[in-house]
């Protein structure tokens, strides 16, 4: 089982130019996401921060203005933190971690970092010990990489000079409205250092993979950070085995299924949990526009099937199945899908209700469900079937088949 060191801040407050001390912590979507994905492929999770603090979540970020708007998001997260409190309750000290123990570290963000991890020793000591060993693999969110301005070798030079990275961007900061206030800027900061820092459109996902260094630009990377950093674990794990002769080949399909909550010794997954975390996983890189992500968790021939009843029936295949999809969407000038339940049925079908909104032609905000259902095998996703937009929509084409 893969170990996974998240190093999270233990701030409370940024301290700001003026002298003001701005309350902060982690934010809330860039542990939540990752969090979420490692616990579901069977990554064993360590949290550590400076001293043991336990960590607070910005509650800026648990907001609805701070989650495009989204105030069902924002739930989401805030339960997800109730029922990971004891996980968060009892964190490490960073004094105390041996970095040899583990196959990568994870950095959250959220202002924090540039308060305590930016200047924090052993922060900057388990980077070091990490990043120059080509088998582990260092991952950060957002602001989580001013952790990194803490680490430099033994002459004291930083171990992230001329490495590739993305960050929280300056001009993301200046949208913020913090940037006037702010003691420096983390994009600024990790460039005059030497990084090689480029950044993708605000609030959108980008990530960068640099050899074992991976790094996310802002809270909309974290499910394709957590995806680069699963898949660097079980590349690590194969070259590993094939290297020590440990292989355990095939196995049954229950062994070929993501192992369950993070804890070791935790029982297996179901198959059907292991499919509904991938669809739930495919929602949310579609909300990101993570296209290449989102091809991975999909067969190259994947069907899109429209039924009769549907306004624009239909079957298309792969790369054309994505385009209907999009069409399909903007159409209906659909600018957000919330996912409300996920129900697996049996083990290759998962029905998914979810709650697509935006605009019409007037500017007026809709709303309605969708119920989608997703065939998978082997891991992929092999057609999906919308059949049920709304009560509304199912009693009219009910009536019209029975008047016809």
């Amino acid at each position: 089982m893969s170990k996974v060191l998240i190093m999270l801040t233990g701030a409370r407050v940024w301290s700001q130019n003026d002298g003001t001390q701005r309350p902060t912590g982690f934010w809330g979507e860039e542990f939540t996401v990752p969090h979420e994905l490692l616990t579901e492929a069977g990554v064993q999770l360590t949290l550590a921060t400076p001293g043991g603090a336990v960590p607070v979540v910005d509650e800026l970020s648990l907001s609805a203005e701070s989650n495009n708007g989204d105030a069902d998001a924002a739930a989401r997260f805030r339960s997800y933190l109730d029922r990971v409190s004891g996980f968060l309750g009892n964190p490490s000290r960073l004094e105390d971690i041996d970095p040899a123990e583990y196959d990568a570290v994870l950095v959250p963000g959220g202002h924090g970092p540039m308060q305590d991890l930016a200047v924090n020793a052993d922060a900057g000591r388990i980077l070091a010990a990490m990043l120059p060993d080509g088998g582990k693999t260092v991952a950060a969110l957002c602001h989580g990489q001013a952790a990194f301005l803490s680490a430099g070798d033994a002459d004291g030079k930083w171990i992230f000079t001329g490495r590739r990275m993305t960050s929280f961007t300056d001009e993301e900061e200046h949208v913020t409205g913090l940037d006037a206030n702010a003691p420096w800027l983390l994009e600024s900061r990790l460039r005059a250092g030497g990084a090689e820092v480029t950044g993708g459109p605000a609030w959108r996902s980008h990530v960068v993979v640099d050899g074992n260094l991976i790094t996310g630009q802002n809270p909309a990377s974290g499910a394709a950070v957590a995806r680069k950093l699963i898949e660097a674990l079980g590349a690590r794990k194969t070259a590993t085995e094939a290297a020590t002769g440990t292989a355990t080949g095939t196995g049954t399909p229950q062994d070929a299924v993501p192992k369950g909550t993070a804890p070791a010794g935790a029982a297996p997954r179901s198959v059907e949990e292991a499919n509904k975390a991938i669809v739930r996983q495919a929602y949310e890189l579609a909300a990101a526009n993570d296209l290449e992500a989102l091809f991975e968790v999909r067969a190259a021939d994947y069907r899109l099937t429209l039924p009769d009843g549907h306004p624009v029936p239909g079957t298309w295949t792969g790369r054309d199945a994505d385009a209907a999809r999009e069409r399909i969407f903007a159409a209906l000038g659909a600018d957000g899908v919330t996912t409300r339940e996920l129900v697996a049925d049996g083990p290759h079908r998962v029905i998914a209700l979810v709650e697509p909104t935006g605009l019409d032609g007037a500017g007026d905000r809709w709303s309605m469900l969708l119920a989608e259902l997703f065939r998978i095998e082997d891991g992929k996703i092999t057609e999906i079937e919308p059949f049920w937009w709304d009560i509304v929509e199912l009693n009219r084409i009910a009536d019209s088949r029975i008047r016809h």
